[in-house]
């Protein structure tokens, strides 16, 4: 099976599983299968940045198609001036990196088991140490535990919830201040007043 995602250039090539993809690639069957990701950039403009030893950052432009069984860390990266495209290997095992480019674009490929693997491809802003200093929490299994798991900006664990109504056909009242934690409120209409609802909001 094949399956293909576009974006304005950029394509996503999955080969040979079916999956969910929600910029967290997961997948789960036989261990012995071999799933590859594909990400397709079509912008040799780019530079490639290739976690390997011999590699490096490299022109999209001069790339040749090259495999990696031993790279420090299972990512590749391509940066262009304004953004950052990547594709890295989350969980389960990975077997090896490819690059290579063909024509107007260039391929980036994390070939891993089809059991337990997670793929983020990552569309964001930088350079190759964005992911870089996400890996330790990657290898620890925690990146997904904050409340905002992102590459390109900052981490956090706060969530932030904001609640802004202004209805000039409605009169809304209430002054309670709510902390973090579970609430329950009570929303109920008072009746009218200078021919507007009056609407009382209040804890539960």
């Amino acid at each position: 099976m094949r399956s293909a995602f576009t974006f304005p250039h950029i394509n996503v090539r999955v080969i040979a599983c079916p999956l969910a993809f929600i910029f967290l690639l997961s997948a789960a069957g036989v261990y012995a299968q071999t799933l590859d990701v594909t990400l397709k950039i079509d912008d040799n403009s780019n530079t490639v940045y290739i976690p390997a030893s011999g590699a490096g950052s490299i022109p999209a432009s001069t790339l040749t198609e090259q495999t990696y069984t031993a790279p420090s860390s299972f990512y590749l990266a391509s940066i262009g001036s304004e953004y950052l495209l990547a594709i890295v290997n989350y969980a389960g095992k990975p077997f090896s990196l490819s690059a290579k480019k063909a024509g107007g674009s260039h391929y980036l490929t994390v070939s891993q088991a089809l059991e337990g693997s997670n793929t983020f491809l990552v569309f964001s802003k930088g350079n190759q140490n964005t992911i870089e200093n996400r890996l330790p929490l990657l290898k620890e299994g925690s990146f997904l535990e904050y409340a905002t798991p992102t590459f390109g900006f900052g981490l956090s664990n706060t969530q932030l919830i904001k609640m802004a109504l202004s209805y000039t056909s409605i009169d809304i009242e209430g002054l309670d201040i709510l902390s973090s934690g579970l609430h329950s409120l009570v929303i109920e209409k008072k009746g009218t007043e200078g021919g507007k609802p009056v609407v009382d909001v209040r804890r539960g």
